[in-house]
């Protein structure tokens, strides 16, 4: 099998992989909300950003706004995004929830182990 064939083979089984997940596969089955998701782990809940800012900063949106702010409320509403305090009162920021900050990891430090492998 060559190397090529081995990563296809394996994107197939990340792909797999967050179906058997409890809350990635929310997130997985978009590009825009698997992007979103990037996003505010990357940031960590970063007071300065509001979910405003987080919407805006995407770039693979292939979703309207108003479907991007729906999602995040049904997130917050399930308990995967954590509204925390912004800097501004008027504004909102997101962190991961515990649970799935540790699905996200674990799903990466695998994903990171292979890629170690195949070079």
């Amino acid at each position: 099998m060559s190397t090529i064939q081995v990563v296809a083979h394996w994107e197939k089984q990340r792909i797999y992989e967050t179906q058997n997940t409890v809350r990635l596969k929310r997130f997985y089955s978009n590009i825009t909300h698997w992007e979103l998701l990037l996003s505010v782990y990357e940031r960590a809940g970063d007071p300065e950003m509001g979910i405003t800012d987080y919407v805006e900063s995407l770039k693979s949106t292939r979703v309207t706004r108003l479907t991007i702010y729906n999602f995040i409320k049904d997130r917050i509403s399930d308990g995967d995004f954590v509204v925390i305090p912004s800097v501004k009162r008027s504004k909102k920021s997101l962190a991961l929830s515990d649970e799935l900050k540790q699905e996200l990891e674990c799903y990466m430090m695998a994903n990171w182990q292979f890629s170690q492998g195949i070079q």
